[in-house]
Parts: structure tokens; C-alpha cells; sequence
């Protein structure tokens, strides 16, 4: 679905934005990206008035102070608990059970009887008082209202119950993803257009717990037609989880005076296939060792290319030792490496005064073979490395043109 985000006044969206929203959507960016910004407007958005909108916040999704109470049918956390009940609990068979029950109860009885004979007994002849529970009058919405949200606690302890809004944001969020997936294997109002909105998922929660998480909210955008999920994250991970989804990288445009805008990351990268660990650099500049790794596989696939093009003069001496043939091809990169560094294309730092040795080719060893007793890899080697590689990616890519 394409939409187009209209900007706003008071928001850091003072551009317009065009997205296209898959069934299950990524936003990632770090922190004042303008991620909920974001969020905001997809929620108030023209296309989605007809949604359903299931909307889980980062912050808790119980109230706690007494006002916030008061009112705490209109949170999120009770429109989704009155979405998946209000199948479940049928309004009419509540309150007939209900009417039955009282109706009939030997206490009523015992009450109206008394009451009656008394009004006899003054002279009333023509009127008899009775009680009743109104039916038209006992909102669906009291009756999610005083549902309670209850959680059996099962540690060895005295406690056996505990409210909600007293366990852990860990498990609340737990809980409503487990509501989330109950809705979806129910098959509830699975006619009706429905938007999740899942914000930073990886909050409060142990590493074990994010990937059920993930699929959980895959499986309700895959297996329900009218149903989309979008998430927000700041989390590597998610990213590594979701790579094969639609993935956007949300930021500020310097350019257009810190403005958020959109980036798909779909085919921008160097590698020329979709890695997480190159969305994880471009979004969040983490510098991985398998982003580092990549970049080198991909740099000596180039290099071989362009060793066995016709059109391209190789000054390299050959080696015909068979042993040494995988050893030769890494040598012939080193070998181009320098090269380029002895052209000034690049500058490169080296290991010997000869530049026989680029660092980046003793990175590339020292992370594909590594040893106990191999000295710790800093992150700034790994960076200056992905930084050096892309350069060089840059220019074998323009020689080959």
C-alpha cells in the first residue's frame, strides 16, 4: 500500500513522505529519529480510518496513577483486550445469565416480598416495587472496564495473584503479543481491516524472548489478509530477524534542516544482496565482523572478475604452484591493493614499510581464523577496515566499468 505522509506542523516530518507499506513493515533509527513522529501520522492517516488499530506503545501499557485509572477503558491495552473479548463474551448471554441468576435468587425473592407486603400494609393496593438490571443501560464498555487483568504467579511464594500493572513491562508486553497471537489463531473478525503497531518490541525483553515476538507478529501479517503489522526499532536484531521484510531506515536530513525522512533498504548497499549486517551499518553505523567479512569476499570476487577479463592487462607474476593457488589469490588482491596505493586511489595502511601487507588482509585472517589466544579485535580496526574495503569496492567498480 503507498501512501504519502503530509507534513506537519510543531513535528519533525516538515516534508512530505512517501512510503510504500508492505504487510509487515520495518522502521529503524536510532533515538529522535522521529520514529513515533512517524508513527502518529500512519495512525491518523486517511487510508487507515477504516483500520481497526491494535496499538502497542514502548512506554507501559497499563495506567497507573488513580486519573489515569479512571478512564482506563480508552488505553490501549483495554481496546485490545475489548477487540479479542467481545467475540468471546457475548454481550446478551452475559446479561441473561446475569437477569436469571438475580431474578431468581431467594434473597431477592425474600427483599421484594417484604418490601410489597410492607406498601400493603400502608394501603397500597394497585402497585407492587420490583428491581431490575437494565439491559440497554450496561455498557459493553463497563464490562471490559471491570475485567482484570490478572497473573498467577507461580514462584514459591505467598503470592498467588498479581495485577497487571504490577508485573514487569517485560512480561505485559509478552502478554499482549500472546493476546495478539490468540486473536490471529482465533481467527476473529478476520474479515475486518486491522493495523498493528508494534513500537520498539525489543523493549523490557530478554534476547530468547525477541525472536517468538518476531514471528509471532510475522505470522499475523502472513496468515490474515486484511491485517498489516508495522514495528519500530532500534535493535540490531530485529533487523537480523526481519532482513527478508520491508525495511526502513528513518533519520534526520541535515540537508533539509534535520527533517525526518524515509530511506528503503532495499538495494543501496555494496554487497549487492540483502544483509542485515550492512542494513545494521547503514542504519545504526555498527561496524560487524561479518559486515567486514562480507565487504572482503565481495572485494576478491570483484578482483578474480576482473583478473580473468580479456580487456584487462594483468602485471601480476603468476604462480603455478597448485598448493599455493588459494594463497595466490588473495596475494593478487594484496598485490592490486598496493597497487592502488602506490597510484594514490586510495590510501591504505599497511603492516610493513614494503606495503606488502595491507592491515585489512591480516583482519580478514585474524577474523576467519581465529585462535584462544588470538589478541581482542578492536571495533575501531573493523571500522577503518568496512571504510578502506568500501573505498576500494568503489574503485575496482569503476575500473570494470
Amino acid at each position: 500500500m503507498k501512501v504519502t505522509i503530509q507534513k506537519e506542523k510543531d513535528s519533525s516530518i516538515t516534508e512530505d513522505i512517501t512510503l510504500e507499506l508492505a504487510k509487515y513493515t520495518i522502521f529503524a533509527g536510532e533515538n529522535n529519529s522521529g520514529k513515533s513522529n512517524l508513527i502518529k501520522a500512519i495512525r491518523k492517516h486517511d487510508d487507515f480510518k477504516s483500520y481497526n488499530q491494535i496499538f502497542v506503545p514502548a512506554k507501559n501499557i497499563q495506567p497507573q496513577d488513580e486519573e489515569a485509572k479512571a478512564t482506563t477503558v480508552s488505553t490501549d491495552f483495554f481496546k485490545l483486550l475489548k477487540l479479542i473479548m467481545k467475540p468471546i463474551f457475548n454481550k446478551e448471554e452475559m446479561l441473561n445469565g446475569l437477569l436469571k441468576g438475580f431474578n431468581n435468587s431467594e434473597g431477592k425473592k425474600e427483599f421484594i416480598n417484604a418490601v410489597n407486603e410492607t406498601l400493603k400494609n400502608f394501603g397500597v393496593e394497585n402497585h407492587e416495587f420490583d428491581v431490575k438490571i437494565s439491559k440497554e443501560e450496561f455498557e459493553e464498555s463497563l464490562i471490559i472496564k471491570k475485567t482484570k487483568g490478572i497473573v498467577k504467579d507461580l514462584y514459591k511464594t505467598e503470592v498467588t495473584e498479581v495485577d497487571l500493572e504490577n508485573i514487569g513491562m517485560g512480561t505485559q508486553r509478552l502478554i499482549v503479543a500472546a493476546l495478539i497471537r490468540y486473536y490471529e489463531e482465533k481467527k476473529i473478525n478476520e474479515d475486518e481491516k486491522v493495523l498493528i503497531i508494534f513500537e520498539e518490541p525489543e523493549v523490557y525483553l530478554h534476547p530468547k524472548f525477541k525472536k517468538g515476538l518476531y514471528e509471532s507478529l510475522l505470522r499475523l501479517s502472513a496468515e490474515r489478509e486484511n491485517t498489516m503489522v508495522l514495528i519500530t526499532t532500534h535493535d540490531p536484531y530485529f533487523i537480523e530477524l526481519g532482513r527478508g521484510q520491508m525495511i526502513y531506515r528513518v533519520f534526520r536530513d541535515s540537508k533539509k534542516k534535520d527533517a525526518t525522512m524515509v530511506e528503503p533498504m532495499e538495494s543501496n548497499g555494496l554487497l549487492g544482496y540483502k544483509s542485515d549486517s550492512e542494513i545494521n551499518y547503514l542504519i545504526f553505523g555498527i561496524p560487524s565482523k561479518t559486515y567486514f567479512i562480507e565487504l572482503y569476499e565481495t572485494l576478491l570476487a570483484e578482483h578474480e572478475t576482473l583478473l580473468a577479463d580479456s580487456d584487462f592487462t594483468n602485471n601480476y607474476e603468476e604462480k603455478n604452484d597448485e598448493e599455493n593457488e588459494e594463497r595466490s589469490k588473495y596475494s593478487k588482491l594484496n598485490q592490486w591493493i598496493k597497487t592502488q596505493d602506490t597510484e594514490e586511489k586510495i590510501k591504505i595502511e599497511f603492516e610493513d614499510e614494503k606495503k606488502n601487507n595491507p592491515k585489512i588482509s591480516k583482519l580478514r585472517y585474524k577474523l576467519a581464523h581465529p585462535k584462544e589466544k588470538t589478541v581482542s579485535i578492536k571495533e575501531e580496526e573493523i571500522n577503518n577496515g568496512i571504510k578502506e574495503l568500501k573505498e576500494l569496492l568503489q574503485v575496482i567498480r569503476a575500473v570494470r566499468k
